[in-house]
């Protein structure tokens, strides 16, 4: 194409959307005024923010176009942010101040050691086999079998206590005890020989409690935590069990008279789930005899590798089998009829359920990672249905057997021979649901004060906490508190509840006042729904703009109170206005106020991006445009990492073919976040996908795959609008080629 050509065709576009613009209702972007960058860039940079180059079609004619908002060149210079590396911890009080928030904050900003704790090593002579140990279900306490009877040390410290006699009848004859288990939330306990199962006094050390034994050696022993129910498998795979004051104990004889592999025993002490054949069942228990068979026959086309282990936190019933999970949720007689069947990048060995507080159910794993090229030994927490998980610590080998607290936070390891004693306090957790639901608990309870004390003294650190930033962990609080205030506008408006949370409020709470607002917008949406605006019923609309409204009110009054304003404000009243208004001045304003005073953050530019997408407002080439300039308003090493993140999220949003991206830029930013350990909320996988598609920057491409593998414990269960799903499988495969040392570039 001539450059006359060229011009004549720019002509005729401008004049075409000029055109579409008459009379039409009020768009959300309406032109401004370019300012002209004043920080020292030049037009030599091929990524100047003044001026940036995408393709508009396939043809390769190429246009350029001034950045779409003035905030991006309105700063004199350009912003840094404090190093969430370096920057040190500002010490918060502690007298006197609320536990759950202290614990909070302990887990938050806990320096991530990469290994445990160990307090004490025992070699193999100073106990008498792998499963003559056990953790009291507080942690308190660890017991152990050793030549001198029943061995008691406290957790805290690893210190001996001291020695308890064994019961007589071990010496009279009967065979050596070769297992102990605690009894649930009681203090007493149980030991095993092959002859003979006893129970003994946590008071007196007497014996109030005796059946026989199972004449085998036991390879796995559970006691429910309501210390009413036991289970035992053999190592020739027999399943025997019963009451845990041995009352009764029976042989479970499955049909067929099948052999178990793994077996596990529910909190209640209900469900029993094994693997038999290398397939899953899951039974359900009654009276101590096994009544029904949830899946006798296995899932169809259900068969796991042989190495299974299998364990029961709440209703979720899992199998692991060192290349991934299966999973059945069961709970109250009822068998969901989704199951879960994924492959994961760190693999599980073996498998242990945990309650790290009153509302979480999750599982603790050690099993393998490929790090740096190599298989590392790991251990770490993981959900199962979220595959949300904790970072991983490392160890020297798997675990022959762990027995731990029921928080998970304190653990005794067979670990190459060593017994060893592991004080873990803090186990940071990287969801950002998690935090979610902690805050929502909070604002059930009507903790109001403690939220706000908590909210403050993350403003003042710069450090990571769960990974993030301080804005961004605060965003997933506040995110807990407006969901609660959502439930009680749908369901509790005149409550007593609410009367408590509206008398927070109109105290004049900028945190109240801003989850007011976000409640009120996530609700509006709610009663609008999804769809297009034609299938929108009258009442929809209705409800939409009176929510909206209180919305914008709210967010009004916490922004203007300017007292530590968190940029969730900002950033759903920015929102909001994109919704109704769409008064371009009152956008630039707002998003430049959160630039400033949050200069790094994804937000509010993340939502200017999406309605610049040619499905809402903008055109093909906007929203690259738009990323680079909100990139180059930061220093570096920030401004790589924001256009990362900002490219990665538009990944998912349109063709790839069509995108200028900046792949030298996005490897910078890459490198920054490995530098920094900081969660990448699977805006990463986003990146990938597209990149796996177009293969367009193979070494990009691999990097990115390779830092997922080493930190992503499995692919995520929800990205995006979902395209991933379809090329799962051609994940493992690319994760399993790269473990052989097989995978090449662009493959």
């Amino acid at each position: 194409m001539n450059r006359k050509l060229a011009v004549g065709f720019r002509v005729l576009c401008w004049t075409t959307i000029l055109l579409a613009a008459v009379g039409c209702d009020d768009p959300v972007f309406r032109p401004v005024a370019w300012i002209p960058p004043t920080a020292d860039w030049t037009l030599a940079d091929s990524d100047d923010s003044s001026t940036y180059e995408w393709p508009m079609t396939n043809s390769g004619y190429q246009v350029n176009r001034p950045p779409q908002m003035a905030y991006v060149t309105s700063f004199d210079q350009k912003l840094t942010c404090p190093d969430p590396v370096t920057a040190e911890l500002v010490p918060w009080p502690t007298e006197g101040k609320d536990q759950a928030m202290l614990t909070f904050l302990e887990k938050a900003y806990a320096d991530p050691a990469p290994e445990l704790d160990v307090l004490v090593e025992l070699d193999k002579t100073q106990f008498l086999g792998p499963q003559a140990f056990d953790v009291s279900s507080d942690g308190s306490r660890m017991v152990l079998i050793d030549a001198q009877g029943l061995a008691m040390y406290k957790m805290d410290d690893g210190s001996l206590v001291g020695h308890l006699a064994l019961p007589a009848v071990f010496a009279a004859g009967a065979a050596a005890p070769e297992a102990v288990r605690f009894c649930g939330n009681s203090k007493d306990m149980l030991v095993a020989s092959a002859d003979t199962i006893v129970r003994i006094s946590s008071k007196d050390g007497s014996v109030i409690g005796q059946c026989d034994g199972v004449g085998d050696p036991i390879a796995q022993w559970f006691v429910n935590i309501n210390d009413d129910t036991t289970l035992m498998r053999t190592e020739s795979g027999q399943l025997f069990g019963g009451d845990s004051q041995l009352k009764t104990w029976n042989d479970y004889k499955l049909r067929n008279q099948a052999k178990v592999s793994a077996a596990a025993l529910s909190d209640d002490g209900l469900k029993i789930a094994v693997a038999v054949n290398q397939v899953p069942r899951l039974y359900v228990q009654k009276d101590y005899q096994i009544v029904e068979s949830v899946n006798d026959d296995g899932p169809e086309s259900v068969r796991l590798d042989p190495n299974i282990d299998v364990a029961i936190s709440g209703g979720q019933c899992v199998w692991a089998d060192q290349d991934g999970i299966f999973q059945l949720y069961y709970q109250d007689g009822k068998l969901e009829p989704e199951k879960l069947l994924y492959h994961m990048f760190w693999q599980p060995h073996l498998l242990s359920p945990v309650k790290p507080d009153d509302e979480s159910h999750t599982f603790l794993i050690a099993g393998t990672r490929f790090y740096q090229g190599a298989e590392q030994p790991i251990l770490f927490f993981y959900n199962t249905r979220n595959r949300a998980h904790s970072p991983p610590k490392i160890l020297k080998q798997i675990p022959t057997r762990i027995a731990h607290s029921r928080s998970g936070d304190r653990l005794a390891m067979l670990e190459a021979g060593q017994l060893k004693i592991c004080q873990q306090v803090s186990w940071p957790k990287h969801g950002s649901g998690q935090v979610k639901w902690w805050a929502y608990w909070r604002t059930v309870e009507g903790k109001f004060d403690v939220l706000e004390e908590l909210l403050a003294i993350i403003d003042t650190q710069h450090r990571l906490g769960y990974g993030r930033t301080s804005e961004s962990l605060r965003s997933s609080l506040l995110a807990g508190i407006a969901y609660r205030v959502r439930e009680l506008i749908e369901s509790e408006p005149d409550g007593e509840a609410m009367k408590k949370f509206t008398a927070w409020k109109e105290s004049g709470s900028t945190i109240a006042l801003t989850a007011d607002g976000i409640g009120n917008h996530d609700y509006a949406w709610q009663l609008r729904g999804s769809g297009f605006a034609s299938s929108v019923t009258a009442s929809g609309w209705e409800g939409f703009e009176k929510h909206i409204q209180s919305a914008n009110k709210s967010l009004q009054l916490a922004i203007d109170s300017g007292e530590d304003l968190p940029l969730a404000a900002l950033e759903a009243f920015l929102t909001c206005r994109l919704e109704t208004d769409g008064s371009l001045d009152n956008i630039d304003a707002i998003a430049r106020q959160a630039t400033q005073r949050y200069p790094g953050e994804l937000e509010p530019h993340l939502s200017i991006m999406f309605k610049l997408m040619p499905q809402w407002y903008g055109e093909e080439g906007d929203a690259a445009s738009f990323a680079i300039s909100v990139a180059k308003m930061l220093e570096q090493p920030y401004s790589d990492l924001l256009y990362l993140k900002l490219a990665a999220i538009s990944a998912s949003w349109r063709d790839a073919s069509n995108r200028k991206f900046d792949s030298q830029r996005a490897a910078r930013g890459l490198a920054e976040m490995v530098r920094q350990s900081a969660v990448h909320d699977n805006v990463l996988w986003d990146l990938w996908v597209d990149l796996f598609i177009d293969r367009s920057h193979a070494t990009l491409m691999d990097a990115t795959f390779v830092h997922l593998m080493e930190t992503t414990a499995a692919v995520p269960q929800t990205l995006g609008n979902g395209h991933y799903r379809g090329i799962e499988n051609n994940v493992h495969g690319v994760a399993q080629a790269i473990r052989k040392g097989e995978f090449r570039n662009s493959q």
